[in-house]
């Protein structure tokens, strides 16, 4: 029982030992990325091999182009044009989504109400704390001038 001394740690315990590291591919060997299947049809076989051919030709454009730092950028669909809308008539739109913007649109005349009166309250609130500051700013010059007076009238008669 020593409370007082050091007890003698018995050395560092043992790690285990690490998995085996995969090593890593050599130039000569690529793995290329599963390609889609195709129903067994005339037009099937002739869509795979197309494909096939495209994403080989992708990969090789890619390993010829030299590497830079842009970001690669996702290819840029165009956007299918609208139709413009000849007729002035009446658009037809379900009646359930009618009544949820009926609704929203109350939600906002409500709001702006509030924030409104919220307004006109934080101005009437301006309005009397200006008046407060205009009564002080009088009363401290009735002072000021009361103590140019008492101090007018203590000078004068010093002399």
């Amino acid at each position: 029982m020593s409370w007082f001394k050091k007890e003698k740690k018995s050395g560092v315990p043992e790690l285990p030992e690490l998995p085996p590291m995969p090593l890593p591919l050599s130039p000569d060997e690529k793995e290329f990325p599963s390609l889609p299947s195709f129903p067994s049809s005339i037009t099937g076989e002739r869509m795979s091999r197309e494909t096939v051919k495209q994403i080989i030709s992708r990969r090789e454009e890619a390993e010829e182009a030299p590497e830079t730092e842009e970001v690669r950028r996702m290819p840029e669909f165009e956007e299918a044009p609208r139709m413009p809308r000849k007729e002035k008539g009446p658009i037809f739109i379900q009646i359930g989504k009618y009544h949820d913007i009926l609704k929203a649109l109350e939600e906002a005349k409500t709001k702006v109400k509030e924030i409104s009166s919220a307004i006109e309250g934080l101005k009437e609130i301006k309005e009397k704390e200006e008046a407060e500051l205009q009564e002080w700013e009088n009363e401290i010059l009735e002072v000021k001038e009361r103590l140019s007076k008492v101090d007018s009238t203590i000078f004068k008669n010093l002399e």
